[in-house]
């Protein structure tokens, strides 16, 4: 398969995941009983997280497709460590929320939320990643990704701190 394949067929799945993400907030919303704010951020929040999951199939295809680049990988396998830094910083900012203004608190609450999927998708780069050093340092993000989500399981779900 030429570039121009690979390039269309990677964002034809980023166009699939979008279409069957809002499918299913339409339906969602559709019987949901609100139908005020906090509803609609709620739906905002569920379709981000299905199109995220979602488009982790296409990214899995990028990712092999850009296999043979090694400058790809060295730069992702940095990136993803410096991305990984920023969950533990959220969950401690959560952690003394008083402290917080009510901006910062809401972005930590979300980068939080982000965690399991970064942890799914460092995961699968680690998986495709070519040379083992690029593999393990993708690795070790996924590892700092999942404690994040253990911490979130944990904070809101378990212990309801954050609610």
């Amino acid at each position: 398969m030429n570039r121009r394949g690979k390039l269309i067929a990677v964002l034809t799945g980023y166009a699939a995941a979008f279409a069957i993400a809002l499918a299913a907030a339409y339906v969602r919303a559709i019987f949901s009983r609100d139908d005020g704010g906090m509803q609609a951020f709620g739906d905002l929040l569920f379709f981000a997280g299905a199109f995220a999951f979602l488009a982790l199939v296409p990214s899995a295809l990028a990712f092999y497709f850009l296999r043979s680049s090694e400058l790809f990988w060295k730069v992702l396998s940095a990136l993803s460590l410096v991305l990984a830094c920023t969950g533990p910083i959220a969950g401690l900012h959560l952690h003394h929320q008083q402290l917080a203004d009510p901006i910062s608190g809401l972005l930590s609450l979300l980068r939080v939320f982000a965690a399991p999927v970064l942890c799914v998708g460092f995961v699968i780069g680690a998986l495709i990643a070519p040379a083992l050093r690029t593999r393990l340092l993708i690795l070790v993000a996924a590892l700092v990704e999942a404690a994040v989500s253990v911490y979130l399981v944990l904070s809101l779900f378990l212990q309801r701190r954050w609610i």
